[in-house]
Order: structure tokens, then sequence, then C-alpha cells
């Protein structure tokens, strides 16, 4: 367990398309969001192929850049250009590929996306708590690494996400608010819950 938590807080680069991508922090997703990137979406997004190469190279270039850098090249009306230039470089290496599918880096992407969310225990809230906040999980989370934490705001957009989630985990549980358990523990916790289950079926149906 203690392995997987290492593991998870140094994650492996990702290149696609040619393109070395940063780990994905918590700032860069927020990006993702307030640019609607259908990858990050609550709903499901149906996409045509176009739609599709334009989002995945628009979300590779924000996983690409440091948060600041890019922010940056869109408040200096910089980011078309830099667009640009890696559409360039993305040409070459599509031409080098003996057979390519933009869907394939697509699940590619996705699998980046969803390794960059992998906690290395299950998470069980111990209160539960009826009222729905109107804030968005991310900042909830950014709020408590920043003040309770000391998380910079560089720390923010550029730690890995995985590392924020360890973290917050770690601190809530710290506050008695959930437990923290390895997958091997869940996955007994299941098995019993499922015998309980049966053996208070059989009970009922005597």
């Amino acid at each position: 367990m203690n392995a997987a938590e290492f593991t998870a807080a140094c994650p492996e680069p990702h290149i696609i398309l040619g393109l070395r991508l940063l780990p994905l922090s918590l700032g860069r997703y927020k990006l993702l969001k307030r640019f609607n990137s259908p990858f990050v979406s609550d709903d499901e997004i149906a996409l045509d192929l176009k739609g599709m190469t334009e989002e995945l190279f628009f979300a590779l270039v924000i996983c690409g850049l440091p948060c600041s850098e890019f922010v940056e090249l869109e408040n200096n009306g910089q980011l078309h250009r830099q667009l640009k230039r890696w559409g360039r470089r993305v040409n070459k290496y599509i031409k080098r590929e003996k057979y390519f599918s933009i869907l394939e880096k697509a699940e590619a992407f996705k699998r980046y996306l969803t390794e960059s969310y992998e906690l290395p225990w299950r998470v069980y809230e111990k209160e539960t708590n009826n009222e729905v906040s109107p804030v968005h999980w991310s900042n909830a989370i950014e709020v408590v690494l920043m003040s309770k934490l000391n998380w910079t705001n560089e720390m923010v957009n550029e730690e890995p996400f995985i590392r924020a989630l360890m973290h917050y985990f770690k601190f809530m549980e710290s506050e008695g608010q959930v437990n923290l358990v390895s997958p091997e523990a869940y996955i007994e916790m299941q098995k019993q819950a499922d015998e309980n289950g049966r053996v208070f079926e059989a009970i009922l149906n005597k």
C-alpha cells in the first residue's frame, strides 16, 4: 500500500501526438473545465471526428504547459500562435506514423486522466451530509489545500492531481470525516457486506 502511495504521487509521463504531457494537476483540471473540455464534462458530449480532433489538441496544449505559461499566452493573445506552432509539430508526428487513429489518441488521453484520479485507497465518509454545496468539488479541495495545508497557488497549479487528492483525504481523515482503507481491505469489506446481506435475507425468509 505504501508503494502504491509513492507511485501515485509520482506518475509516469504520458506522450500523446509527440507531446510530453505534464502531470494532470488541479490547476490544469480547472483550465480544462474553464474551456468546457468534453474530456472532463459531467455530461457525455457527442463529437464528430473534426470536433474530437480540435478538442483533443486543445486539451493536450493545456496539459503540456505550466498553468502560468498557458494563462499568460491566453492573456497576451499569443495562444493561437502557440497552437499553430504545436500543430506543425503534430503534423510531422502524424506523417511518421504508419497507422494513425485520432480515436486511439483520444483514448490515450482518457487513460491519462483516469490514472490521475486513481487513489491508492478507498474513501469512506463517516458522516452523511445531505446538504448539496453549490461549490464545485475541485474548488472545495483547493480551499482546504491552501487554507489548511499551506499549499501555494503554484503547488495547486503544478503538483500532480493525485497528490492533491491524497493530501486532501489524509487531512479529512485526520479531521475524522473519512476512513481510508486499502483496496484489499475494501474487497474484504464488500465480501463481508454481501455475506451479511445473504444471512439477513435468509432470516427474513424463514
